[in-house]
């Protein structure tokens, strides 16, 4: 016969830690590249531990990060271990690095927590070759006082995107564009 019953609940709390890692679709050869990994607790304790492993991808350079590394990259890879990950708060690492040759790359963020968890993320980038064409279509002669019509075709062959494209023309002695008269010649009002 019982002589007393009720319920008891439990909840089990435990760290939930989301790793996140970004980066640029696409960077010009020669540029930097830059990437950032954080790891965030929504969890409802605290995690122990939160350690990042960043491989450097194959055809970049690392540069340097925010915070700087455990120890120098060892064995291609960058090292940041982080102690107590509160809840709500947030671990972040800046790498930089600079490319060294056009193709696409992976750069990978693992993420390993005091508590076994295990996470990765991966960003592609590709390292394009931008490039600047010009031709300038002209008459071969013209007849003086009689406007002369050129055409200037600036075009981008290469891979990637070019920023910040300034054409500019300077005409001969003698020559005036039709905005910008000049009967005294000077160089400086043919540019």
């Amino acid at each position: 016969m019982p002589i007393i019953t009720g319920e008891t609940s439990i909840e089990w709390l435990a760290p939930n830690v989301q790793l996140s890692h970004s980066g640029p679709q696409a960077v010009p050869v020669g540029q930097t590249v830059v990437y950032v990994t954080a790891a965030k607790n929504d969890g409802r304790i605290d995690s122990q531990l939160v350690e990042f492993t960043l491989p450097i991808p194959d055809g970049l350079e690392f540069v340097g990060s925010n915070p700087p590394p455990l120890e120098a990259p060892r064995d291609g890879r960058l090292v940041f271990p982080f102690g107590v990950l509160g809840v709500g708060q947030v671990d972040t690492v800046q790498t930089t690095f600079k490319a060294k040759r056009p193709g696409p790359v992976k750069s990978v963020a693992l993420m390993r927590t005091g508590e076994g968890f295990a996470d990765q993320k991966a960003v592609d980038t590709l390292i394009t070759t931008p490039q600047v064409k010009a031709e300038i279509f002209a008459p071969k002669g013209g007849i003086l006082g009689v406007p002369i019509n050129y055409q200037i075709r600036v075009s981008n062959p290469g891979t990637g995107d070019l920023d910040d494209v300034q054409v500019v023309v300077d005409y001969d002695a003698g020559l005036e564009h039709d905005q910008v008269k000049n009967p005294a010649d000077d160089p400086k009002l043919n540019i």
